[in-house]
């Protein structure tokens, strides 16, 4: 986030109020009523979709496997929030 030209003081705010937050336990019907698939974890989706995000030679980059997954007109890196990603 200082990176992309954050303000310390909100960085600072963030990470501590991140830190300070709750667990929060409560799942809804929310996914499932929109997808018509039940929610799962991030680890469930991660393990099931890992393939995707492994690279496949020397030469493919980050930028390649954006293509690969339909990601096109990715902003460079650094660009921030405000870059407008197309997916």
């Amino acid at each position: 986030m200082l990176a992309d030209g954050r303000p310390p003081a909100l960085v600072e705010a963030l990470l501590a109020s991140a830190a300070s937050r709750p667990v929060s336990n409560v799942i809804t019907s929310t996914v499932e009523e929109i997808t018509g698939v039940p929610a799962r974890t991030f680890r469930s989706w991660a393990e099931e979709h890992a393939d995707e995000f492994r690279w496949t030679s020397k030469s493919e980059s980050p930028r390649h496997l954006g293509d690969r997954l339909g990601a096109r007109d990715m902003p460079t890196p650094g660009a921030g929030l405000d870059a407008g990603v197309k997916v």
